[in-house]
């Protein structure tokens, strides 16, 4: 089997956002090893200068880069960014629209184990949640302390948590997350427009 695969994913962002992954790519190789995995930054609308600041962040980490495509994504749906026409960002996720391009495509490394998380996520130590997960057939998910899951809340159990977040995911060797993706989308209203908190419910 292949090394496990750690993928972040960033999209167009502050500089503060690229500052952020830049000491997560540090951290992160750092708590987990950075010879006991393999390493990509999945992008999508960063500049020239935004990618090269990130690479030069990374030199000598082994980390590779990777242009995301749209036409990976696994449900219908149109492309939305925060970066408006005059370079500002619109903070409403209602109006900017999801992040699935985290899920572009939905699997790199099918015959091994994968991790998929925001930019703007830091680990600074291992937890043994992921030694257990890398010998086991299940999925990791983050956990976090708010209900956020847009018009998909009604699939979850209501009362107190966990909660969780799409920020960080382990998929383990041979899931088919884009096609369980497809099938949950298509199955709960094939919804258009997916806000962040829709994204977050779907995943």
């Amino acid at each position: 089997m292949n090394k496990p695969l750690f993928r972040w994913t960033c999209g167009p962002v502050l500089q503060q956002g690229l500052d952020i992954l830049a000491e997560s790519m540090r951290k992160t190789t750092k708590a987990l090893g950075v010879d006991q995995w393999d390493w990509v930054v999945c992008h999508n609308g960063l500049t020239d200068e935004n990618i090269d600041f990130l690479q030069k962040s990374a030199d000598g980490l082994q980390i590779k880069f990777m242009k995301q495509n749209w036409a990976t994504c696994p449900i219908q749906n149109e492309v939305r960014t925060p970066r408006r026409e005059d370079g500002t960002f619109e903070w409403n996720g209602n109006k900017c629209g999801g992040t699935l391009w985290k899920v572009c495509p939905p699997r790199m490394r099918m015959d091994s184990y994968e991790i998929i998380m925001d930019n703007d996520v830091i680990m600074l130590k291992k937890f043994h949640q992921i030694d257990e997960w890398l010998n086991t057939n299940k999925t990791l998910v983050l956990e976090e302390p708010i209900r956020f899951y847009g018009r998909y809340d009604h699939l979850f159990p209501s009362g107190e948590g966990p909660y969780l977040n799409s920020g960080f995911i382990g998929l383990p060797p041979m899931y088919d997350f884009g096609s369980e993706i497809k099938k949950s989308w298509e199955e709960n209203g094939s919804y258009e427009g997916l806000s962040q908190a829709d994204e977050q419910g779907l995943l």
